[in-house]
């Protein structure tokens, strides 16, 4: 197979979709949508993809990849839209009959290891339009079509003109006027309905009071004493006891729902002031809390509940306002008539270690404690405390991420006492029937030997019978083993302990009538499933692990509004206003929260991404102005806890767990009920410390001031993978997209450096081999600076192409200085930036101080070729040819006009940098004619032009004909692409009253054809003009004086003539001659 270049088009402009709004009002919108003819283009495994200029690409592991033209339609919010379509005309298309069209398969694996294998086959689409669905975007509600103008039902033919009616009945508000990013985002003539939801104005439940942060990492009982407070620093000595209030979040991670919240909640406590009312030195409070990590009663067992995100649990304590809620007491006196418990009470052990990061396998923390090949144990050590006879039994979690066949066992002393076999990949629980257990020992647990495949292992967790007289002052769970009315007896207590139940977090209980004798405390109570008991001697209260002077509620007590929301970490706080100076001096107001502030009072406290969500939707709807973007300033890693290393989690990435483990920054702003996409743009700037801030800002801010602008401005390069790929060796779909993206979307006054990996020779051995003059080309060609960098073809965090021709040590190696590109990745885990030894080659690009980038683009995680085609071309195509948009809401416009590839691929696409960052490109501004519209080689060639400058220079320079070019992959298949012309003059004209004119010699053996170009730069202070005329033909002139060969040259080292390669020092001197 073959596919010829497209030379016609460089006669013409791109084409694109049209949208025209007929009619849009109260009752709906109706628009007609024209659509170029659908066309193949190579996609891997020698397939095609029909594509179309101007959609995106449907993509869903199982489906066939189709062009998509997603457009989105302002709806009232409430209402329920109908859609009705009728096509208005048809062209002929490219039959792709007889080559396989492209079936998305399943991705697993990481950048340059990532595999596929084939999906579920899913049916294509058989309407040509389709409501995907309502989805609220920055304000609005917005119905979304899918419009498909090419099927595989009819292969011959796509649709060219087609009628929309978007309709809903019912009475709604009036249409208001949009904002800037609703506005961009659907067709011109829109009515639009903003959305005015009530986040709440109220100064929040921390502004304006005084508190204590008091953290905890178990559930238990805790003592606060007034000298704690105050040796903490809040001045809580003297004031009235009963103003003492405390309060706590749910303690448990946000779910993820977009529009999920959390909110605070009074706790009751105990105070002991001597019964002055007064709360002195010597005084004292208490209360029951809960851990983050903590059982939860389930039939006879208790599950560990777990927080991936934080290990402590945070109540806040504040004084001086009205009364606080105490804990109230209820009749629990032992009674002759009730049934004794007896002697013990159930008991649970739990066992783990986080080392391995499983995200795939684990649901709930991501992590495991130890893979296991076949054949192999690992040894647990346990420990049962007050352990009395009885049956005990063991549970172990374990995962699989491969198929196979597998077996797993537990064993105490050398005997099996649980054993399970099973298939597949997925968690399961492996339990023990009643067991007897010492107090101590090993627990075993192994994949046996007979299984085909590895495990991973989990947790463990024991229950067993504990003696009541050695269970006071710790939480007891009576619910597992019983239910109903009892006597109970529960040891070691005394005159002066206490008895509570602790169902409900917030409403503790305390026990009267509780009597004491021989050492313990006997009383009746009422057993629950759910019921959770402690008996507290006064040496079983705990201190909190921390107790800290707070003073929370700045942003939702002060702040109103702002165009940007800045999260940061406190620790670059001082650092990031300088890059808040650059934000505003755009003219965008900035609002800048820290991530303490956000995680206590949107979190209550605790670390969670979910905290961050509610701030951002806290920002859209009750700001005004409304939040209109968000910028991360901080790196993170999956390893929130630091299990395996102590590099902080300054804003944590979003690990969701589950295939693929997916990672995404666009969770932040996907923050509204039925959010799907996200709602506002967002980027991150992966800092670890403040001086990567601050170098990151000093080349912001030079970018902004235009102090290095230059030529390379104007220069695009496209950089392509060649067709050697993991196991294929005809992967023309890297060369051809650059092509397609070079030929067809940039502007022809741009000069694009084609950096094909396809003019390396490939070196004669068995292996996959490396290319490392093209390494030292790509280092070199970068150093040069660029305004624009793409890349098509295979990556990794670490690495670029299976040949290695850069990877994340060259980054070091640029000196590009400020001539700083924006950087488009188009493959995979360039951006993994959640790693937790190294940072990717886009996060590095960003804060290497040298050179390297001033924003990068690219994705965390495995990505499909044809959907990153569409999903570029799109991007860059706005950059170069779109709306007066910053880099970060061009991005966020092209992953929402691309959406039905949205959830497997462009979600996964991080702007690594400033989302306001103006994409720096010339100015345009000059017309450059030939005469006669030809350039003549051997002969003077007349130039002229025009600038939006009256005075100045212009950088003149004339190319040879580009030429079609064939190259044979090594698996027979033949790229035909467009290999431009070399430099056959440069020179420079002096500009007057705008304009320019100078004579240009071409060489006699320039190249001639179609396709040469002439071009003019002109360079001012903090800018730079641009124009170009191409193609122009290039034809052989007839020179003068016959003479048509250039002079013979020689030049050597002197003293060293005649030898090919001296070896010189000090002082060398060149000679030549002609």
């Amino acid at each position: 197979m073959k596919r010829t270049c497209l030379l016609a088009l460089l006669a013409s402009g791109p084409a694109v979709c049209g949208v025209d709004v007929i009619a849009s009002g109260s009752g709906g919108t109706s628009l007609v949508v024209d659509v170029e003819a659908a066309e193949p283009v190579p996609a891997p495994g020698g397939t095609v993809v029909m594509t179309v200029d101007g959609a995106g690409t449907l993509l869903q592991p199982g489906s066939i990849a189709l062009p998509c033209l997603r457009v989105y339609i302002p709806v009232p919010q409430g209402c329920t839209p109908g859609v009705t379509w009728e096509v208005l005309g048809m062209v002929p298309a490219e039959d792709p009959s007889g080559i396989p069209l492209y079936r998305a398969p399943l991705l697993s694996g990481e950048g340059l290891e990532t595999t596929e294998t084939p999906a579920p086959e899913i049916p294509p689409p058989v309407e040509r339009v389709r409501l995907q669905g309502v989805v609220p975007l920055a304000g609005c509600m917005f119905a979304a079509l899918d419009i498909y103008p090419w099927l595989p039902s009819e292969p011959g033919r796509s649709v060219s003109r087609i009628r929309i009616d978007v309709a809903w009945e019912g009475r709604f508000p009036a249409p208001g006027a949009p904002g800037p990013l609703e506005e961009a985002l659907a067709p011109e003539g829109c009515a639009f309905w903003p959305v005015r939801r009530d986040g709440g104005n109220a100064p929040g439940d921390f502004w304006g009071s005084p508190w204590a942060r008091l953290s905890i990492s178990s559930s238990g009982g805790f003592e606060v004493s007034c000298g704690d407070l105050e040796a903490a620093g809040c001045q809580v000595e003297g004031v009235p006891s009963a103003s003492l209030r405390m309060f706590c979040g749910p303690g448990e991670e946000f779910p993820t729902e977009p529009d999920a919240s959390h909110g605070l909640y009074e706790v009751a406590i105990e105070v002991d002031d001597g019964g002055d009312g007064t709360f002195d030195q010597g005084d004292r409070l208490r209360f029951l809390g809960r851990g983050l990590d903590r059982w939860m009663p389930f039939g006879s067992w208790a599950w560990m509940e777990r927080h991936r995100f934080a290990s402590a649990n945070v109540y806040w304590l504040t004084w001086g306002g009205f009364d606080g809620r105490r804990i109230q007491d209820i009749p629990g006196a032992p009674s002759g008539s009730l049934p004794e418990w007896g002697g013990v009470v159930p008991c649970f052990g739990w066992y783990e270690d986080e080392k391995v990061w499983s995200p795939e396998s684990d649901s709930e923390t991501g992590w495991s404690w130890a893979a296991l090949a076949p054949g192999e144990d690992l040894g647990v050590q346990f420990s049962n405390p007050g352990i009395a006879s009885g049956a005990s039994a063991v549970r172990a979690g374990f995962s699989s991420e491969t198929g196979g066949d597998w077996t797993v066992e537990i064993r105490l002393g050398g005997s099996v006492i649980a054993q399970q076999s099973g298939y597949g990949a997925g968690e399961f629980v492996v339990e023990s029937g009643d067991v007897t257990l010492p107090q101590s020992g090993v627990l075993t647990v192994a994949n046996s030997a007979g299984s085909d495949i590895d495990v991973l292992f989990d947790w463990m967790a024991v229950r067993y019978p504990r003696q009541s007289s050695l269970s006071a002052g710790i939480e007891l769970l009576p619910g597992t083993h019983a239910a109903g009315r009892y006597n109970m007896t529960v040891g070691p207590a005394q005159p002066g302990s206490s008895v509570y139940l602790f169902d409900s977090f917030t409403e503790p209980v305390v026990l009267t009538g509780v009597e004491y004798s021989s050492g313990a405390a006997r009383f009746s109570v009422t057993v629950e499933d759910t019921t959770r008991l402690f008996v507290m001697a006064p040496s079983d209260w705990l201190r909190p692990d921390s107790i800290a002077c707070a003073s929370p509620g700045r942003l939702l007590g002060t702040v109103t509004g702002a165009d940007r929301l800045v999260i940061v970490p406190e620790t670059l706080l001082d650092d990031a206003w300088g890059l808040v100076a650059l934000i505003e001096a755009r003219g965008a107001e900035c609002e800048v929260a820290t991530t303490r502030e956000i995680y206590d009072e949107f979190g209550q406290g605790v670390a969670d991404p979910g905290a961050i969500r509610s701030a951002v939707r806290w920002a859209m709807d009750s700001w005004s102005p409304a939040c209109q973007g968000v910028v991360l300033v901080g790196d993170g890693h999956y390893d929130y806890l630091n299990h395996t290393t102590g590099r902080p989690v300054l804003i944590p990435p979003v690990e969701l767990g589950g295939p693929g483990s997916p990672c995404f920054d666009d969770y932040y702003t996907m923050v509204h009920q039925d959010a799907e996409m996200p709602e506002l743009p967002i980027s991150r700037i992966p800092v670890d410390d403040g001086s990567e801030l601050l170098s990151f800002i000093a080349k912001l801010a030079s970018c902004e001031s235009g102090e290095a602008a230059g030529a390379w401005l104007d220069r695009a390069l496209m950089i392509a993978d060649d067709e050697w790929g993991g196991s294929s060796q005809n992967e023309a779909e890297h060369t051809i997209s650059a092509e397609l993206i070079s030929e067809e979307v940039l502007p022809r006054s741009v000069e694009r450096i084609k950096f094909y990996l396809i003019e390396y020779p490939w070196p004669v051995v068995q292996t996959h081999p490396e290319k490392p003059e093209a390494r030292e080309d790509l280092v070199d060609e970068l150093g040069e600076g660029q305004g624009y960098v793409l890349f098509f073809g295979h990556g990794s965090a670490g690495q670029i192409t299976h040949e290695k021709i850069f990877l994340s040590g060259d980054v070091d190696r640029l000196d590009n200085g400020r001539r700083l590109p924006l950087a488009f990745w188009a493959t995979c885990d360039v951006g993994h930036f959640d790693g937790t030894v190294e940072d990717a080659i886009a996060e590095k690009l960003l804060v290497q101080p040298a050179g390297g980038a001033v924003a990068s683009i690219a994705a965390t995680r495995g990505t499909y070729g044809p959907a990153n085609y569409a999903f570029a071309r799109a991007f860059t195509d706005s950059i170069y040819n779109g709306q007066n948009l910053s880099v970060g809401e061009r991005l966020w416009l092209s992953k929402l006009l691309d959406g039905s590839a949205y959830v497997y691929n462009n979600r996964y696409y991080v702007l690594f940098g400033d989302l306001d960052m103006p994409f720096h490109r010339p100015d345009g501004g000059v017309s450059v004619e030939v005469e006669a519209d030809t350039l003549r080689s051997g002969e003077r060639n007349h130039l002229e032009g025009t600038c939006d400058a009256d005075a100045g220079i212009s950088l003149v320079e004339l190319r040879e004909s580009s030429q079609s070019v064939d190259y044979t992959c090594l698996g027979g298949y033949v790229i035909t692409w467009l290999k431009y012309g070399g430099v056959a003059f440069r020179g420079s004209a002096a500009i007057s009253g705008g304009a320019f004119g100078m004579d240009c010699m071409m060489p006699w053996q320039t190249v001639t054809g179609g396709f040469g170009r002439a071009s003019s730069r002109v360079p001012g202070p903090g800018w730079l003009l641009s124009g170009a005329a191409d193609p122009v033909p290039v034809v052989s002139g007839s020179p003068g004086g016959g003479d048509y060969e250039g002079p013979e040259a020689e030049m050597w080292m002197q003293g060293y003539e005649g030898i090919e390669h001296p070896v010189v020092s000090g002082e060398a001197v060149l000679c030549a001659a002609l």
